[in-house]
């Protein structure tokens, strides 16, 4: 083979970059393998990203040894010319040659290492530490004041109020843009899980920089730092003592009232979620993103992803979600940054032999919750004995993945979710209940290893070990519902609540006020079994009923609270009403005084109407 390339000493980036596109316009014989220290990866690492094509097969970012490792087609006689070379050793292996650059080389001269404009307080204190409310305030501050292309574009909101009276913020990037999605990403509702609060602070001043082009005017950004503000000023090394980093603590899982801001979007008890929900309402995004880090299983994957898992969401968003966005972003975060992403679970019975299995379909969730408002939703986990800074870079990757399948594929979207409006406002529905996990699928997950690492308190925080090994077992990513009931015309709400009234106004359900005597043919509830929790959650006995409908004609008297079924938020609706849901205002203690009257006599609290009687007496 004819080869005019002869090896010679590599001074500088713009002549390293020029030997890698001579070796690639000279053949393809073996592989070779570059090795560059630590002292030259800056140089390194900022001139061959930029040359990263499919004629090089793969890069590596630095290992845990501080090595950068580059695989490439190099032509044997280029091998052969290794005399000029200074302080380089040659390795004949299996799959090709091995050269190793060395600090000790005739030094080129290292690249000065790109400085940021203004760093977040994780990287300030070199990831050791997570930010704090005056941090995050600051830091988005300073991006606004500093002389950045695209700075200007930053906008912070206030949308409410903790329960101890701190501002719930959100930061707008660009101004809102007609016929483009509006995606809401809100970090930290769990205050020890702080990668995603330190994440969208690096993706808003990659943004601010000018990066990231192909989204801008695709796409409305919304971005809630810090849900979970109080919980977020209570950090201490004490909190997720199994996680790996930051090493000086994180906040509490709860807010200050020991609510889960988590468990709380149907009961909407919290201040916090009451202003987020409102939020929703108000921007009403297509997409709503959840960032998070996982409890579970010792797998193998650096992130874990969901969509709603209400077996109730529109089938038409529910498919593309699951069918097209999700997967494009596994397919990127895989090629795109080397990392490996897949479905949200953990191991059945802690086996991972006996399969991954999901979590849970309620809508007490907020992803599972959006997904019931006509929206797309995404839950995203970072593992969480990742060490802090890499849960960081995992979690900022697969947000910006996200944003660019939303962005490419932002008119499909809208259209998606005008269209489950549609079909949800014109009725017809079935409402599912009794809902498991669907039929397992094979498929191959990665498992994990761990170790243990001793804290200077004595307690011990789980590191992962980088290891990925494949293993083929069923996976349920899903719930199906396996009953099913006919929507209602609508619901008749029998002596509603001050309560009742408030959480359907939080909501955003519409609901009107009768002007008149109605008659009406409904189905009434019967119960035949009222189950209440032993156990206290979320300071609520849970309760759950079954029963059957008996159908009759009734008259309904004015002044009578009448919710349609004929609207966008049918499926809602129907969640938050019919007393055979599994995640509704019965199950959270909202009807109980009115059970207690029906017992004695009284009506259901809740009458489904099947139709209006046009003329005559009800019988």
């Amino acid at each position: 083979m004819k080869n005019p390339l002869k090896l010679r000493r590599i001074c500088d980036a713009e002549a390293f970059g020029r030997l890698l596109h001579e070796v690639a316009d000279n053949g393809r014989i073996g592989f070779s393998k570059f090795r560059i220290d630590k002292s030259l990866q800056s140089f390194f690492w900022e001139t061959f990203a930029s040359l990263h094509s499919p004629l090089f097969g793969c890069i590596h970012k630095p290992s845990r040894a501080g090595k950068i490792t580059v695989h490439f087609p190099l032509p044997w006689s280029a091998m052969k010319n290794k005399g000029t070379w200074e302080c380089v050793d040659f390795f004949a292996g299996i799959v090709g040659w091995s050269l190793t650059f060395f600090s000790s080389c005739a030094a080129p001269p290292t690249k000065p290492k790109e400085t940021l404009p203004l760093k977040t307080y994780a990287e300030s204190q070199e990831f050791r530490a997570t930010s704090r409310l005056e941090h995050v305030q600051a830091f988005v501050e300073g991006l606004r004041s500093l002389d950045l292309p695209f700075a200007s574009e930053i906008a912070v909101k206030r949308f409410g109020e903790s329960e101890e009276g701190r501002p719930l913020l959100y930061v707008r990037f660009g101004p809102k843009k007609e016929g483009v999605p509006t995606v809401l990403v809100n970090a930290n509702i769990h205050a020890g899980e702080v990668e995603g609060k330190e994440a969208v602070q690096i993706l808003l001043r990659e943004l601010a920089m000018g990066q990231h082009g192909e989204l801008r005017g695709k796409l409305n950004l919304l971005f809630v730092p810090i849900f979970n503000v109080d919980g977020n000023e209570r950090i201490d090394p004490s909190h997720r003592p199994d996680q790996n980093g930051p090493l000086e603590g994180v906040g509490t899982r709860a807010n200050a009232k020991g609510l889960d801001l988590n468990r709380d979007f149907i009961k909407l008890e919290s201040r916090e979620d009451r202003a987020l929900v409102a939020l929703l309402r108000k921007e009403d995004p297509e997409v709503f993103m959840d960032l998070h880090a996982t409890d579970g299983s010792y797998h193998g994957f650096h992130l874990t992803y969901s969509p709603s898992l209400s077996p109730e969401v529109d089938p038409g968003l529910d498919a593309f979600n699951r069918g097209t966005l999700l997967p494009d972003v596994r397919k990127a975060m895989r090629e795109r940054h080397g990392f490996e992403v897949f479905d949200y679970g953990n191991y059945r019975g802690g086996d991972p032999k006996k399969g991954w299995i999901t979590y849970d379909p309620r809508p007490r969730f907020g992803t599972n919750y959006v997904g019931l408002r006509g929206r797309l939703s995404i839950l995203s986990e970072a593992y969480s004995h990742l060490d802090f800074q890499k849960r960081v870079e995992v979690t900022k990757a697969f947000v910006l993945e996200c944003l660019r399948q939303v962005a490419f594929h932002g008119e499909e979207i809208q259209k998606l979710c005008s269209e489950a409006d549609k079909r949800a406002e014109k009725g017809g529905l079935r409402f599912g209940y009794a809902s498991k996990l669907a039929p397992p699928v094979e498929e191959e997950i990665l498992l994990g290893k761990t170790r243990r690492v001793r804290r200077p308190d004595g307690t011990y925080r789980i590191v992962d070990l980088d290891v990925h090994e494949p293993l083929r077992v069923p996976v349920q990513r899903a719930f199906r519902a396996t009953r099913f009931l006919p929507f209602p015309l609508g619901w008749w709400i029998v002596d509603p609540s001050p309560e009742v009234m408030a959480r359907l106004e939080n909501h955003g359900l519409r609901f009107q006020t009768l002007e008149k005597d109605r008659a009406a043919e409904v189905e009434v509830f019967e119960t035949s079994r009222a189950c209440r929790a032993r156990r206290v959650f979320q300071g609520h006995h849970e309760l759950s009923l079954e029963g059957t409908y008996r159908k009759k004609q009734l008259s309904i008297p004015k002044g009578s609270l009448y919710v349609p079924a004929g609207q966008a938020l049918a499926r809602l609706a129907a969640m938050l009403l019919e007393p055979l849901s599994e995640d509704s205002l019965f199950t959270w203690n909202f009807f109980d005084a009115q059970l207690k009257a029906a017992k004695e006599g009284g009506e259901f609290p809740v009458v489904r109407v099947l139709s209006w009687i046009k003329s005559g007496t009800p019988r």
